[in-house]
């Protein structure tokens, strides 16, 4: 496992920079377990699916993630228009350690995202 970034939001600039805005402080704010700044780039219908949770309401998806500490380590970034695909490595630090790879589709429009689809394998996640 590498090293977590001292400095989230230059880290993410430069290793996601084909990435529009929204997406960099999506993963800053993660990094840096900040719900409001999470919150801030979340559309009001926010809807979030992936093989451990389902969310309708960006508010219970936030309350969720903020419980986790990490980052990524980028594989790819595709961008096609308001849809972005992202390959990375999940440096899970708490509650438990885990490196997990992972494939994550955002939706976004108006600046904000609508809608994130993370696939990954829940058995790489620690018990």
């Amino acid at each position: 496992m590498q090293t977590p970034p001292q400095d989230a939001k230059a880290f993410y600039a430069g290793t996601m920079a084909k990435a529009p805005q929204a997406v960099r402080t999506f993963y800053t704010a993660l990094t840096e377990q900040d719900g409001g700044q999470l919150r801030a780039i979340l559309a009001d219908d926010f809807t979030f699916k992936s093989p451990l949770a389902e969310f309708d309401s960006p508010e219970g998806f936030v309350e969720m993630v903020v419980q986790f500490g990490g980052w990524v380590e980028t594989s790819r970034v595709i961008v096609d228009g308001d849809h972005v695909a992202h390959t990375f490595v999940y440096h899970m630090t708490a509650p438990g350690k885990a490196d997990i790879p992972i494939c994550e589709v955002f939706e976004l429009g108006d600046g904000l995202i609508r809608s994130s689809r993370s696939y990954n394998n829940v058995g790489d996640f620690p018990n």
